[in-house]
């Protein structure tokens, strides 16, 4: 995945959190992936943003102590 895709990615979730006078804004999401995809587009036009082609990083959180986190321990092979 691109940091670019990331960034759309991103951008489409925020979308969907967006409230405006105390309503969230009636986005489908194929209009939020829209929208996030125009503002990746702008970036790469007038900012040149090379990075957004790069890999971006996977963080993989680390384990929690807490009894109620369902995440499974990552696996390495060492």
């Amino acid at each position: 995945m691109t940091r670019a895709e990331l960034l759309r990615f991103a951008l489409s979730q925020a979308l969907s959190k967006v409230h405006l006078g105390g309503k969230r804004l009636p986005l489908s999401e194929e209009t939020r992936d829209r929208i996030a995809a125009e503002a990746v587009a702008e970036l790469r036009r007038y900012g040149g943003w090379k990075a957004l082609d790069e890999e971006a990083p996977i963080i993989h959180p680390p384990a929690s102590d807490n009894a109620n986190d369902k995440r499974e321990n990552l696996k390495t092979d060492d």
